[in-house]
């Protein structure tokens, strides 16, 4: 009966053990598939365009208690020439 705390603590440690292990392999697939696809990235085609309107917006919300929430966002407007057609 002694042994039990040193089996629950052995069992324990080897669950997180292997939480700990499974998020890191999780995280380096995930690294190196994002690195992949910046790489490939790298071959896109390019266009010319022009930036027509470039500034950050808010949005406003209220909860049930009445408190307000104010969110910033980036808003981009571009025009731009691809395969001889612009494109807005």
């Amino acid at each position: 009966m002694s042994n039990l705390p040193f089996a629950f603590g052995l069992i324990c440690g080897g669950f997180f053990f292997i939480l700990v292990f499974a998020l890191g392999l999780g995280l380096l697939l995930y690294s190196i598939n994002s690195k992949k696809k910046a790489g490939e990235s790298v071959n896109w085609p390019a266009a010319p365009g022009t930036i027509t309107v470039s500034e950050v917006r808010q949005s406003r919300s209220t909860d049930d208690d009445g408190n307000v929430s104010i969110h910033y966002y980036p808003h981009i407007e571009y025009n731009y020439i691809a395969g001889g057609l612009p494109i807005r």
